[in-house]
């Protein structure tokens, strides 16, 4: 009598064999549908990276890779880690041929920084998947929700090797056309204006609560303070919605332009428990 248990094995083998190659071919062209963007800064200054206005790094990096991005356009931003330098973004189409997904943020000889393409490869600080935002979402308050779908602010599409400058007090006014920011917003420049409303105040806090993630959180927290004035207080209270030390430090260097009150900055210690957070925070503040 001759033995099946040869021949069941032997198909058993073929069955995972084609089992394997399935997934293989799943699998690759699942992930063939997504592309990644890289930006880098050949300078010592950390930056922040917004895409479709939404901030991609808990942390203030010089290179990040973002991945899961659709072959499509996106407005990137890029934002230094110091409120006197300017912001620089453009439209970025992201293309299937990864060699073309790298982007440099450089110094022109006007001091400026400018943001371009680069044929470098780089080994970002930080690999992470994008975060998008919710483009069906629509609301009165969306102005500090997505301040970039406000019509005001500009993304380049034309020279991909410079790409477009725009200052931070160019960047995203009032949505509604009232209460605009006044004077100045670079480092260390009283801010003059009315602070952010309670009532829209209050609902922006709710939203930040709402958040699940930190790093989400201080997203949001961003926008809000990009698009409003705040005093110290205002400041304050969003500072106690984040758990970690760091996040508050990063939120308190981010807040410092859109404070109305800069000279009671001081009372932003009572958030921080470690006395090296207070010390970078008054050195920021004094730069």
């Amino acid at each position: 009598m001759v033995s099946l248990y040869p021949n069941l094995k032997i198909a058993i083998m073929i069955k995972k064999m084609f089992l394997l190659l399935f997934l293989s071919l799943v699998t690759t062209s699942v992930f063939a549908q997504f592309g990644f963007i890289t930006i880098s800064s050949n300078t010592n200054q950390k930056f922040w990276l917004f895409i479709d206005d939404v901030l991609q790094n808990e942390y203030a990096t010089q290179s990040i890779r973002i991945q899961g991005l659709q072959y499509i356009q996106y407005k990137v931003r890029v934002e230094m880690d110091n409120p006197a330098n300017n912001c620089v973004g453009q439209i970025v189409l992201i293309s299937n041929m990864p060699n073309n997904n790298n982007y440099i943020v450089s110094v022109d000889r006007m001091n400026n920084y400018i943001f371009g393409q680069s044929k470098a490869m780089v080994n970002p600080f930080l690999v992470q998947n994008v975060i998008l935002p919710d483009y069906a979402y629509f609301s009165s308050y969306q102005k500090f929700l997505y301040p970039g779908f406000n019509p005001n602010v500009s993304y380049g599409q034309g020279n991909q090797s410079k790409g477009n400058q725009y200052k931070r007090n160019q960047h995203n006014p009032q949505a509604n056309g009232s209460n605009p920011r006044q004077g100045t917003q670079g480092h260390g420049t009283p801010t003059h204006g009315v602070a952010m409303p309670p009532p829209d105040f209050n609902k922006a806090i709710a939203v930040i609560q709402n958040e699940t993630f930190e790093n989400t959180k201080l997203s949001t927290a961003k926008q809000v303070a990009s698009n409003n004035n705040l005093t110290v207080s205002q400041i304050v209270q969003i500072c106690r919605l984040f758990s970690h030390e760091q996040t508050k430090l990063d939120f308190a260097k981010y807040a410092y332009p859109y404070c109305i009150d800069k000279n009671n900055y001081y009372q932003l210690n009572e958030v921080f428990t470690y006395s090296i957070s207070k010390d970078e925070l008054r050195k920021f503040i004094g730069n």
